[in-house]
């Protein structure tokens, strides 16, 4: 192994995504966009995200489902 490609692996092992900051950062960007909104306003937020998704066509497909076979939520 060559000293470079050694110094490369070591830089990929020390590159990773800490889930738990990224988790928190968003639940504080959501808590101050929605701060200070009603239930049925935070509902509408909360739709609009859903629907911009990059997941909207699963979660849409799974509605529908639901609503066919009477799933409760």
């Amino acid at each position: 192994m060559t000293k470079a490609h050694a110094q490369d692996q070591d830089q990929h092992q020390h590159q990773y995504l800490d889930c738990i900051a990224m988790k928190r950062a968003i639940q504080e960007q959501i808590a101050a966009e929605t701060k200070g909104m009603t239930p049925r306003d935070r509902l509408a937020y909360y739709r609009k995200l859903a629907s911009e998704s990059p997941f909207a066509s699963l979660i849409s497909r799974r509605s529908r489902v639901r609503q066919k076979t009477n799933i409760p939520r």
